[in-house]
């Protein structure tokens, strides 16, 4: 007889509890977290003010959250990134997923990380307003569109360090480090966004402990740690994102991503993090000659497969790009 509590999931046909979280299996589940939609897509909705924020247009969809752009006419005028849970994603694991990130950035005060403006629920779907970076573009596309020298990609790499150092120092890792969630301003000021899947450490948060199902992975593959894509995530730590600048470093420096894209997506999900963990990225300098030396000697340790040979904070790899 069937079990009253299980279904199957849409995707693969596993079998699943009713309960999962977006309905999917944990496989299925973690493949939507590695390759989210960058822009808008099914789960588009017509919304026209969300408490006292009126809505200006949809920005971005990720995995869990709607992104708006939106704007505040009282006390001050000033417009926002409103993240919002999608419909029916209420499960414990996700809206404590969503509280974390949300008390996360509330901890945080650093002229590099997006700072929370306001935060609620409407309709029951909780949402986070954080600063809008004005004619923001990716930290890759505006390293290319600007043709930046080496010595000014390792200038623009250190207020990032400068930031997640911040984090760390009050006991944040961010776990989701890319180019896509680090935002350069028209200014050409640097944002770190998106602390969805951040893990505060030594219990700062421990009010709402992120729930998680064991062995999930988190991240993006072409930027996760070697213990993350080995279903450590729950163990990672600030070297966790010490490897993700690492590898974000080696892409605008090289012009190239750590690991081919085409090797990720078009493998399984178990081959990419095989990859991930076991794979030796191309030298840099191999890429760039320029890069040969103490430079390409600070990426190399900031990407070794073993955590203990990588720096251990990122203001550690701060004071070794200052020196």
């Amino acid at each position: 007889m069937p079990d009253p509590n299980e279904t199957l999931c849409p995707d693969c046909g596993a079998g699943i509890l009713r309960d999962a979280p977006r309905g999917l299996c944990v496989a299925c589940l973690t493949r939507d977290l590695f390759f989210p939609e960058d822009a808008p897509g099914d789960g588009a909705e017509e919304v026209e003010m969300i408490s006292t924020w009126r809505v200006l247009g949809q920005a971005g969809e990720g995995a869990f959250g709607l992104v708006y752009e939106v704007q505040q006419e009282q006390p001050v005028q000033r417009r926002a990134a409103l993240k919002m849970l999608k419909p029916g994603l209420d499960s414990r694991e996700i809206l404590a997923r969503f509280a974390t990130e949300r008390e996360t950035l509330a901890l945080l005060d650093h002229p590099g990380i997006a700072r929370v403006l306001d935060a609620g629920s409407e309709a029951g779907r909780p949402w986070i307003a954080a600063e809008w970076v004005e004619g923001a573009r990716s930290l890759t596309a505006w390293c290319a569109e600007k043709n930046l020298t080496i010595s000014e990609k390792v200038r623009l790499f250190q207020h990032i360090v400068d930031a997640v150092s911040h984090a760390h120092q009050r006991g944040i890792i961010h776990r989701d480090l890319k180019p896509s969630n680090i935002l350069v301003s028209k200014e050409g000021a640097p944002k770190v966004i998106d602390f969805g899947i951040a893990r505060a450490t030594e219990q700062v948060l421990a009010r709402s402990t992120m729930v998680t199902m064991a062995g999930q992975v988190l991240g993006t593959p072409a930027y996760m740690s070697p213990e993350q894509a080995a279903g450590h995530g729950a163990e990672a730590d600030t070297r966790s994102d010490i490897y993700a600048l690492g590898a974000v470093f080696y892409e605008i420096l090289t012009g190239q991503p750590l690991f081919p894209q085409e090797k990720l997506e078009s493998s399984s999900i178990q081959e990419a993090l095989r990859v991930v963990r076991e794979d030796a990225p191309v030298r840099p300098s191999l890429h760039l000659p320029a890069l040969r030396g103490e430079l390409e000697w600070i990426l190399l340790k900031m990407l070794e497969k073993d955590p203990s040979r990588r720096y251990d904070s990122a203001g550690e790899l701060g004071r070794e790009l200052e020196r």
